[in-house]
């Protein structure tokens, strides 16, 4: 049976949800369901969000779940790093990040992504949220017994709902993708880039329904556009702070959430911005209906996340201690722990040895009770043989009774990102990993940069055995697509 692949939009005022089938190659939409946030104070937000959320769950069957963040949880921010080494990079994030937020680094979970890479120096986006805000959200869906395998900033995954769009139709980028809530809006600049131009702001239809219903019956119409030009001005700020940083001007803007139900308002920005301005619906490639004009695009854009595999290029916010269960990092953290506490156990047993050895016997003596207490903490029973103690442990972390194999999926995927050289374009189609060979298949630049891929993977000793399938032409010439086989030695 075909994996259901769900994505969770929890919003202000309502909770939304799309499940679809398929993979990579495609996918088709099962199921689009939404449940109503009753109104109510701010505060009391929470509460009401896990009651609908609830309502929901009741109707959702999913084998995977990606759920969007509250838009006022995650912050998105641009870092320049005067570093090339991705590991160098890796470890300087964290403080520069702290150095741009009022909160301690402890305080927040982040994640980053390396958006340009120049000759001495990166651009880095990343992303960060309070630990709270985190545990709320995991709080709110594990009260309808759902457990998210993805905590997705909302601004960034409208990455996601540009790529369901059809480029004849929207034309050429850079454009703006707003997701229009009830009282949040979140903003996405879309280009080519890892992490584009993202932030939320508040301001949601519920404002403008506020003015139209403060405001007498013949100013309505008036009211209304009052309201929108708020919405107006921080499309523009966010256009203007691209430009700036990029020079380069945004070309569209395309609506969606709830915003996209709202009569006039695309006409409304498009003749105040002067950019042409419709709702995602009207621009769908694929999966999802149109007539809703983009009102599931997120929970959508979310789905097609789960379905296509694309983790890598994901932000995503469980991490840490919050970081997903289900995951085979998960279990070989687990033994990396069983390892560390025969490595202790050991060094104990080789200590004691070397005491006996010289004849200090009340060392001996402390040294064996450290042994009980670290064997007691360890394995629940303490022990005062080191080698009955020894054996426990091998027998728990003996590779042949793990189910995790030495290398995991991930630690072949890491290994084949290295592989690939970084002068090349490379777009991945597919990426397969089984027991006994990993499936390439994507496109790239000439024949010859097909020929450097081959030559960068077997400069890992476990890739020497590489097959080339079909190496081609793409339809319009542009590209050449390629199909490698490799088969790992270890």
């Amino acid at each position: 049976m075909a994996q259901r692949h769900c994505g969770l939009d929890i919003g202000t005022g309502a909770v939304k949800a799309v499940v679809v089938t398929g993979g990579a190659r495609g996918f088709a939409v099962v199921e689009r369901i939404d449940e109503t946030i009753e109104p109510g104070d701010e505060l009391q937000w929470a509460e009401r969000a896990r009651a609908a959320v609830a309502r929901l769950a009741g109707r959702v069957r999913a084998d995977s779940v990606f759920a969007a963040l509250h838009p006022s949880a995650a912050v998105v921010t641009r870092l320049d790093i005067a570093m090339t080494d991705p590991r160098k990079v890796a470890a300087t994030v964290g403080f520069e990040l702290e150095a741009h937020m009022p909160h301690e680094l402890d305080a927040v979970v982040y994640d980053y992504r390396i958006v340009e890479r120049r000759e001495k120096d990166v651009e880095v986006g990343a992303v960060h949220a309070l630990k709270t805000e985190i545990a709320s959200a995991l709080e709110l869906c594990a009260a309808a017994q759902i457990d998210p395998r993805c905590l997705v900033p909302p601004a960034l995954a409208l990455k996601f709902a540009a790529r369901m769009m059809d480029p004849e139709r929207c034309g050429a980028g850079p454009y703006i993708v707003a997701d229009v809530g009830a009282r949040h809006t979140s903003i996405c600049v879309v280009d080519e880039r890892d992490v584009p131009f993202a932030r939320s702001v508040r301001f949601g239809t519920g404002d403008i329904d506020a003015a139209v219903n403060a405001a007498a019956e013949t100013a309505r119409e008036a009211a209304a556009g009052s309201a929108a030009l708020v919405l107006v001005e921080h499309l523009r700020l966010s256009a203007v702070s691209y430009a700036a940083r990029t020079r380069r001007e945004v070309q569209a803007v395309f609506i969606c959430g709830g915003g996209a139900s709202v009569p006039g308002l695309p006409a409304f920005v498009a003749g105040n911005l002067q950019v042409r301005c419709e709702t995602v619906g009207e621009n769908l490639a694929r999966g999802a209906a149109r007539e809703d004009g983009g009102r599931f695009a997120l929970a959508f854009a979310l789905a097609a996340m789960s379905a296509s595999g694309l983790r890598r290029e994901v932000i995503d916010l469980r991490k840490d201690e919050f970081a997903f269960k289900g995951e085979y990092k998960f279990l070989r953290g687990k033994l990396i722990q069983m390892g560390a506490a025969a490595a202790v156990i050991v060094a104990l047993a080789l200590g004691s040895a070397m005491v006996r050895s010289h004849g200090l016997s009340s060392h001996e003596e402390k040294l064996d009770n450290r042994l009980r207490d670290v064997t007691k903490t360890l394995l629940g029973k303490p022990y005062d043989d080191y080698k009955i103690a020894l054996s426990i442990i091998k027998q728990k972390i003996n590779p042949q009774a793990s189910p995790v194999p030495k290398k995991t999926a991930l630690d072949y995927f890491s290994e084949v990102s290295v592989g690939f050289p970084e002068d090349l374009r490379i777009d991945l189609r597919e990426f397969s990993i089984q027991s006994n060979k990993i499936r390439i298949e994507g496109d790239t630049e000439s024949f010859e940069a097909v020929d450097k891929i081959v030559n960068g993977l077997k400069t890992n000793k476990c890739f020497e055995e590489i097959n080339k399938g079909k190496v081609k032409k793409s339809v319009d010439g542009a590209k050449v697509e390629f199909d490698l086989t490799v088969t790992p030695k270890c």
